[in-house]
């Protein structure tokens, strides 16, 4: 009979690494270079950097902000996608380890005036 063991115990060091790599590495690369943005976005702007410690009503009104001012490095405006993919990796890097948010801040309801702003942005 086979010494193996049915069931493996991961530690939860190993289950992290699991769940971060579900993700590819250019899409773990694009929500750090996202959350890279958003940092410093806060940064300069005078405000604490921290934005993954951040409740939801303070992330909302960062969001809020971060949003209609965000520029690309020479000042002009992103074309539409990337300014998407900024939004959809700034969610996943918050949503996966080291952060495990269990909210979303591309639909939940605590995230209405960020996203309202989003829009407007899109619309210009």
């Amino acid at each position: 009979m086979d010494s193996t063991e049915r069931f493996t115990s991961l530690s939860e060091e190993e289950i992290q690494n699991l769940r971060t790599e579900l993700n590819s590495k250019s899409t773990q690369k694009s929500n750090k270079r996202a959350a890279g943005t958003l940092r410093q976005y806060l940064m300069e702007k005078k405000q604490r950097s921290d934005f993954e410690n951040f409740d939801k009503v303070t992330l909302n009104a960062a969001l809020s902000q971060f949003y209609v001012n965000l520029r690309k490095p020479d000042g002009t405006k992103y074309k539409m996608t990337s300014f998407e993919s900024i939004r959809h990796s700034l969610n996943r890097y918050l949503k996966y380890p080291p952060f495990n948010k269990t909210f979303d801040i591309v639909k939940d309801e605590e995230f209405r005036n960020a996203n309202v702003n989003f829009r407007a942005v899109m619309a210009d």
